[in-house]
């Protein structure tokens, strides 16, 4: 049998065949399937062929199959009950079927969205400490690896001082990670657990906010938080396939209390 002008992938047997056939790579997509013990272990392996495509291919993989059968030969001499000619060496039949099958890869999923609340208190407490939150989100990568990254394009704030300003730079250090400044002082951090998603899994992310210096808050004794809103984490692959969560994060004002 014979595999020829596969137009993508590679051609094998699954790994539960157990007969006595095997594949050979004949190059430039043509392969023979060859070596079977009988007719059963024959349909075996035609059952047990399997085409293989690269992480993330996305298309249709076309060939065709080529079977040729031969009668079995006679003694010199002897006439056959069909009344063929005496000597079968050269009655060959072949029989050619295309063949196409459509392979999609499909997008990445998962997301949601991660609400993280920082305490300023917990920096009156600890003044050489940072205060934390974290939670979790899932990724699943397609076919191909699934990369992320912080996006800072449509992020809202409400809370802060009418005088200052918040701006967003990616630390150079921990690659990835998100650092919020205040007029230029370092105050809060984002970070991921990983950037990076493998190919055909899914990965629980912890999303982490990192308070690190006191924000200056809107001058207003009704408001005691600041709410930042609109981070979104996009996880994107080779194949232009994305997938967005979402992250708000509260920062609750040190609030002085009367005993």
């Amino acid at each position: 049998m014979l595999f020829r002008s596969l137009s993508a992938g590679t051609l094998s047997l699954a790994d539960s065949y157990t007969g006595g056939a095997s594949v050979t790579d004949n190059g430039g997509g043509s392969y023979t399937l060859s070596g079977w013990t009988d007719d059963a272990d024959a349909q075996d392996a035609i059952a047990a062929l399997q085409v293989t495509v690269a992480a993330g291919f996305d298309g249709e993989i076309t060939g065709s199959i080529s079977v040729t059968t031969a009668e079995d030969n006679t003694p010199e001499g002897t006439v056959p009950a069909s009344g063929s000619e005496p000597d079968e060496t050269d009655n060959t039949y072949t029989d050619t079927t295309p063949f196409s099958v459509m392979v999609t890869n499909t997008d990445p999923s998962g997301g949601g969205e991660a609400t993280l609340t920082v305490q300023e208190a917990d920096l009156r407490d600890n003044p050489t400490d940072s205060d934390f939150n974290d939670s979790s989100i899932s990724f699943t990568a397609s076919g191909d690896d699934l990369t992320l990254a912080f996006n800072t394009d449509n992020i809202s704030l409400s809370g802060l001082d009418d005088s200052a300003s918040l701006t967003w730079e990616t630390d150079t250090l921990s690659v990835g990670n998100l650092l919020g400044k205040v007029d230029g002082v370092h105050v809060l951090t984002l970070s991921l657990s990983t950037y990076t998603v493998a190919a055909g899994s899914t990965e629980t992310i912890t999303v982490t906010a990192t308070l690190d210096e006191n924000f200056p808050h809107e001058n207003d004794v009704n408001v005691d938080e600041l709410t930042i809103s609109g981070i979104t984490i996009e996880g994107t692959d080779i194949d232009g396939g994305s997938v967005t969560a979402t992250v708000s994060v509260k920062v609750i004002d040190d609030t002085p209390s009367i005993e």
